[in-house]
């Protein structure tokens, strides 16, 4: 009974935690990109995601980050509005979080990653 309720727990906490984040891309510095499908929300013409990133190496004690990203998908140009920081794989054990005001807006590059991830969420999720 005891294996049974740990799995179960294993299971919910999984579906809770990391399990909504989808590998999409594999840096070439070895760090890898998740994207979370669940959050990608349309509104006054812009597209608003979230990704993951799991850094290959621990920078300044993080070993992760999630970016809040807002893009254009006729203009193919986006900018990050927030970033989260975690001492874990996965956005676990939150550190610190910054916003990034008064950022101006990324064209992408067509040979970029950037630009085939958002190319796939416009194409994936337009009205």
């Amino acid at each position: 009974m005891k294996i049974i309720l740990i799995t179960l727990v294993f299971l919910f906490s999984c579906f809770e935690s990391y399990c909504e984040w989808k590998f999409i891309h594999r840096q070439s510095n070895g760090n890898n990109i998740y994207l979370n499908f669940q959050s990608v929300k349309f509104k006054n013409g812009l597209v608003y995601w979230s990704e993951l990133v799991n850094f290959d190496e621990q920078i300044a004690g993080i070993m992760s980050m999630s970016v809040n990203m807002v893009g254009n998908c006729k203009k193919f140009y986006q900018r990050s509005v927030k970033f989260d920081y975690f001492s874990k794989h996965f956005g676990k054990e939150f550190v610190n979080s910054s916003s990034n005001k008064g950022k101006k807006w990324v064209i992408i590059d067509p040979k970029s990653p950037q630009y085939q991830i958002l190319k796939k969420i416009c194409k994936s999720y337009k009205n």
